[in-house]
């Protein structure tokens, strides 16, 4: 038989899918679930807080200068500048729902706020995640094909181009995360707490859900992976590139692939283990009181990147922008000669100058 908990003397009931009953508290709507596990983490109150705390800082501060320094390279039509800014775009939206998280976390994952609120911010939380990894991915492509393909690639590199790119990923992204807007019960009572979007364990849709990100994350990091290698290859069978510029473009490229792998990796594979144990709508408590741990922790290192961005691929240019324009030019003229002015081109490209 299905209990359910009453949180204030004026809640009212009404009808929710499958027979289950929404409880309006304070404008919020609770969906009461007695099968819910006990997922408390003491610690996790203190070191995930911690971290949305730093990474708003950090990356507030870098996104906001990172779209300053970008802009001026985005009136002269810059293409990699297009996805840059649209890559800072969504890490500060990323980053504006960090304060209600964090009261979130630091409150042991009990939500103070309203219902619509909750939608939100878990909108807006998910969908730049996701929007900031499909940039990354075209920010990769588009430096691979610069690289690799500097004469060629000028048709398919148009500032018209890049924007369509831009809007597809917004829309697309936007549309899959749809569900977080539409589903009515986006607060579930746990043990007089009241959770945001978080359910231990995965209902069925949840789990289905979840396969998607994992597929919308896996293809971006093997085509990332692959344009970086590349480029890491160029570098290494160009003679012109002197051992040091040879070694940093080197260090910082396979920096960004470690980066990328390292923040979102970990998340992507709690998030499969949680899948596959709940595929069936078997309830488990044991596993997700044991994985809980490191759900936290590996939602909270997932964030870290936004903060990352702007230092990996806006500050860390080495090389002045009409040096990397006369080494295209060069390229261009004469085919033959590609190898020999690569540098021009990559140096300033893979060290992150504007193109």
């Amino acid at each position: 038989m299905a209990i359910y908990v009453y949180r204030h003397k004026r809640s009212k009931w009404s009808k929710a899918p499958n027979g289950l009953k929404l409880q309006m508290v304070k404008g919020r709507i609770i969906m009461n679930n007695t099968t819910s596990c006990d997922t408390t983490w003491e610690p996790g109150y203190v070191i995930v807080p911690t971290v949305y705390s730093v990474v708003a800082v950090i990356g507030l501060v870098g996104n906001v200068l990172g779209l300053v320094t970008i802009l001026p390279q985005l009136r002269q039509s810059n293409v990699l500048s297009i996805y840059l800014f649209n890559l800072c775009l969504s890490d500060l939206l990323f980053i504006v729902t960090l304060p209600v998280w964090i009261d979130y976390t630091a409150n042991n994952d009990d939500w103070s706020f309203d219902g619509p609120t909750c939608k939100l911010a878990a909108f807006l939380f998910y969908t730049n995640m996701y929007t900031g990894i499909c940039f990354l991915c075209c920010i990769s492509v588009d430096r691979f094909l610069v690289v690799r393909f500097p004469v060629r690639s000028r048709a398919l590199r148009t500032t018209k181009c890049a924007a369509a790119v831009c809007v597809a990923v917004w829309v697309s992204v936007f549309l899959g995360h749809i569900p977080f807007l539409l589903y009515a019960a986006s607060l579930i009572d746990r043990d007089n707490d009241i959770l945001c979007y978080e359910r231990f364990p995965l209902p069925l849709w949840a789990a289905h859900d979840n396969l998607c990100k994992i597929c919308v994350f896996l293809l971006p990091l093997a085509i990332i992976t692959y344009c970086y290698v590349s480029i890491i290859k160029v570098v290494r069978t160009c003679r012109s590139i002197n051992g040091i510029e040879r070694t940093r473009i080197t260090r910082l490229v396979t920096t960004m692939i470690t980066i990328f792998i390292a923040c979102f990796m970990p998340y992507h594979v709690v998030m499969l283990l949680r899948t596959v144990v709940n595929e069936h709508g078997t309830l488990d408590c044991a596993f997700e009181k044991a994985i809980y741990p490191a759900y936290k922790v590996t939602v909270a290192i997932a964030s870290v990147n936004s903060a990352l961005d702007p230092l990996l691929n806006v500050f860390s240019a080495g090389t002045s922008r009409e040096d990397f324009r006369q080494g295209l030019i060069k390229c261009s003229t004469r085919s033959s000669l590609m190898k020999e002015c690569y540098p021009h081109c990559l140096h300033n490209q893979i060290a992150m100058a504007a193109l």
